[in-house]
């Protein structure tokens, strides 16, 4: 029979048996120190806020609340798991009738909304990518490409000349976990791909099937990308701190505000969920929904 009540688990008498359990069943030394870490965070919100050293359903709750409140949320979460497993090892050791903390709902990370680039500022960045030299070629390419398609910087630097149909505005991508998937582009982003491509052919790694180069002889990667669209974002006075990962969002939402479908933007960017389509095109949800609705017009039709 279970010696404790099914509700309250008291960490100071059975922590140094837990922690027994944990080298005993061959824990590493981080997942050791990481649970310890999540359990002394717990006892300690406790005396700082008068409670008792006990996990409950409520005081995990209210703890929980506190963490999501004033820290990331990885960080609450990996916290949350080393409680989970304590209390999981004191159910299965009968300290208690139950796991009582099975059922909880890990806390939903607060999306931090991300305004999108207006049109104006979209042609101002473009405007500063233009000229004549390789640089200013690839950039521009570069640019117009990641706005249209909205692919991730790392994506981009998977695109080949061979799988680039310029003519069909089709590449072929490998997004993460190496899943491929095709993107589509109009005539004004191919007409700059292939001004960047005439010029590439001139570059010391024009054999080569990777699309994007750098300078110094050297294949494009994410660092030089990241730094290349930042100078052309200083140049074009874009509003903010500018990161290229901020142009997928913008075009999430645009891609909505000008009646693309959901289940579209998920295929193009890669998405198996949709709530990552609705966390990138949190901006203009408002504005959307009041276009919807005065679109719909149900009033009008009674």
């Amino acid at each position: 029979m279970p010696r404790k009540n099914h509700e309250a688990v008291s960490v100071a008498a059975l922590q140094d048996s837990w922690e027994l359990s944990l080298r005993a069943s061959g824990k590493s030394r981080d997942t050791l120190k990481t649970y310890t870490q999540g359990l002394g965070s717990f006892t300690r919100w406790c005396r700082e806020h008068g409670e008792p050293e006990e996990v409950t359903r409520t005081r995990v709750q209210a703890w929980l609340t506190h963490l999501v409140d004033t820290g990331p949320h990885s960080t609450a979460l990996t916290r949350l798991t080393a409680v989970r497993a304590f209390v999981r090892w004191a159910a299965s050791e009968e300290e208690v009738a139950t796991n009582f903390l099975n059922d909880m709902k890990s806390p939903q990370p607060a999306y931090k909304v991300v305004q999108p680039y207006t049109e104006e500022e979209l042609r101002l960045f473009f405007r500063a990518c233009q000229g004549r030299s390789f640089l200013d070629r690839r950039d521009e390419a570069l640019a117009r490409l990641i706005s249209e398609t909205g692919v991730r910087t790392g994506d981009c630097l998977t695109m080949t000349l061979r799988d680039t149909n310029l003519t069909g505005g089709i590449s072929k991508i490998f997004g993460k976990g190496s899943k491929e998937r095709q993107v589509s582009f109009g005539t004004t982003t191919a007409q700059a791909l292939d001004r960047y491509i005439r010029l590439r052919r001139s570059h010391r790694l024009a054999h080569t099937d990777t699309l994007w180069l750098g300078e110094r002889g050297q294949a494009l990667g994410p660092t030089g990308l990241r730094r290349s669209l930042q100078r052309r974002a200083e140049l074009a006075g874009l509003p903010g701190r500018f990161y290229p990962h901020r142009l997928r969002h913008t075009w999430a939402s645009r891609w909505l505000d000008k009646g693309g479908s959901e289940q579209g933007l998920m295929k193009q960017a890669g998405w198996s969920s949709p709530r990552m389509a609705q966390r990138y095109s949190l901006a203009n949800m408002e504005q959307r929904s009041i276009a919807e609705a005065k679109r719909l017009g149900l009033g009008d039709e009674l």
